[in-house]
């Protein structure tokens, strides 16, 4: 037991192992590297709702020209309940007038071209057995606004307020919009009330950062 003890006491030292250091280089290049990964996230989230925006406002475009064929070949408007002859009528896109321009009832007269909502839920028409529930719904499930010159003076009151569109926003905004029928959508928030946010047929979309800046000071 002492020879052994004697050995093992005359071995050399095991060298200590330190651990190595990581440069500030290589941090600043991972975190150079993360960055750039999410710039790159964010941009695509951001081209893909400008793209969706962008065929929203399409949409409302279509649903308007459908309704201003349908008068050109009809001689009238189709079917609303609660239409005013006197004043512009104000309605959702829901009811009878939806079916007709679908023409669900395969009568032959269709003027408009629309896909089935996804889902059941967003974005296209829900069809129903009944024709004064059939509607059309945006990317949120909301149903869009129609603004229609049903007193037929060539034009139509802009809805828009001018007092609550944004503090970000500084478009001009006319009393008076030279069209037949215009149509827009709530946007993300799905509030008709901010205009900063809202998708419509006669005029341009907000970009995607004024939007955000707007909806953060509300």
């Amino acid at each position: 037991m002492r020879l052994v003890s004697e050995a093992s006491s005359n071995q050399p030292a095991q060298p200590t192992t330190k651990p190595k250091k990581v440069s500030r280089g290589c941090v600043i290049g991972f975190l150079v590297a993360a960055a750039f990964v999410c710039a790159i996230f964010a941009g695509a989230i951001w081209v893909i709702k400008s793209t969706s925006m962008h065929h929203l406002k399409s949409n409302l475009w279509d649903i308007s020209e459908a309704m201003t064929h349908y008068k050109a070949h009809h001689g009238r408007w189709p079917f609303i309940a609660g239409a005013q002859n006197a004043t512009d009528t104000i309605v959702r896109s829901k009811g009878q007038f939806i079916h007709d321009l679908l023409d669900l009832g395969n009568t032959g007269d269709k003027f408009l071209d629309y896909w089935l909502a996804k889902n059941g839920t967003v974005n296209g028409f829900i069809d129903s057995s009944s024709p004064t529930e059939v509607r059309i719904v945006d990317y949120w499930g909301e149903e869009f606004y129609l603004v229609i010159d049903t007193n037929n003076d060539g034009g139509v009151a802009n809805p828009e307020d001018v007092s609550n569109r944004g503090w970000f926003t500084r478009r001009e905004v006319p009393s008076i919009i030279p069209r037949t029928v215009i149509v827009y959508s709530a946007g993300p928030d799905r509030d008709p009330q901010t205009w900063y946010d809202n998708v419509c047929s006669w005029r341009g979309t907000e970009p995607l950062l004024v939007i955000k800046l707007n909806s953060m000071l509300r």
